[in-house]
């Protein structure tokens, strides 16, 4: 591949990142806010102001705001209380700020990329005030998003973690030789691991055991698989000690 296509492949997958990272944080943006609405339209004086509003409007707006409160009043009835709300907010906020800030240091790495991913999608996926957002939207709109919620936020945010792990600490996947079979072994297992998330996620059973096979197990064991791999073909001192500090 000459220079000058390597650099419009370069240039083209940064374009690419870019504007998949800014739909997908205004996306858990979104889906945080409306939690955050849930939540306080379940005390007062919020419950007040909003059903003010919604008997005020009048003409074609007068449906909208009342599937509005109904979608408000059905998130409301399941709201956790404002101690727990304020711990989730706090967790999602203490991990927008630290992709905010891998992201302003290491814009062009894509170890840095990958995690700035995970981190904004972590800040949607275990925040349980947020997931007030599934019943409300269901309320208010009919339509089920439970499903895109899980593969957007759960699956995309642990798949992302899976190849920052699996490209620390270079940026990419060459890790030389014939035993490169072992990082396409580790990435289609965590993509399978993905999806029997999502199968199991959508099915009747318990939501947190899917959860803790794949953030709690999958994605640490690729990780240190990874990194063991990095570490004993390590070329320089550096990149073994940075492969330790990781482990």
């Amino acid at each position: 591949m000459s220079e000058a296509a390597a650099l419009r492949r370069e240039r083209s997958a940064d374009v690419a990142w870019y504007a998949f990272a800014v739909l997908y944080c205004g996306l858990v943006l979104g889906w945080l806010l409306l939690g955050l609405i849930v939540a306080f339209s379940k005390h007062p004086p919020a419950p007040i102001c909003l059903a003010a509003r919604a008997d005020a409007g009048s003409g074609q707006w007068g449906p909208v705001w009342a599937s509005a409160r109904g979608g408000l009043r059905a998130g409301a009835c399941l709201s956790y209380p404002p101690g727990d709300v304020a711990l989730d907010y706090v967790f999602s906020g203490i991990n927008l700020l630290f992709a905010a800030i891998l992201f302003r240091l290491a814009r062009r790495d894509w170890t840095a990329r990958w995690l700035v991913i995970g981190m904004v999608g972590s800040a949607g996926a275990f925040n349980l005030q947020a997931h007030t957002s599934i019943f409300a939207v269901q309320a208010a709109t009919g339509v089920n998003v439970d499903l895109w919620h899980i593969v957007l936020l759960h699956g995309v945010g642990g798949v992302a973690y899976v190849f920052a792990l699996l490209l620390f600490p270079t940026g990419t996947l060459n890790w030389g030789g014939r035993r490169n079979w072992l990082a396409q072994v580790l990435l289609i297992t965590s993509i399978a691991g993905a999806v029997a998330l999502l199968a199991v996620s959508t099915a009747e059973a318990p939501h947190t055991i899917s959860y803790v096979l794949f953030f709690g197990l999958l994605i640490p064991l690729a990780g240190v698989t990874a990194q063991l791999a990095r570490y004993r073909r390590a070329t320089s001192g550096e990149a073994r000690q940075q492969s330790r500090v990781l482990l």
